[in-house]
């Protein structure tokens, strides 16, 4: 392969959308939506579900 052919492969690789990838992004927010609503809908007053809540609130922010 020359060099010509490789800077025209890395530029369409730059403009071609990956649909795999841009799906498993979206599949893994509406999961990660679920899990906070069907947390946030065990308004239980126990501490677990406290720190629960707490550390995958600092879990998503560091992801």
């Amino acid at each position: 392969m020359i060099s010509e052919e490789r800077t025209i492969q890395r530029d369409r690789m730059r403009f071609i959308k990956n649909s795999l990838s841009s799906s498993l992004a979206i599949l893994g927010i509406l999961f990660d939506v679920l899990y906070f609503v069907s947390i946030y809908q065990s308004d239980v007053d126990v501490y677990y579900y406290n720190i629960l809540i707490g550390a995958s609130i600092v879990y998503n922010l560091c992801v």
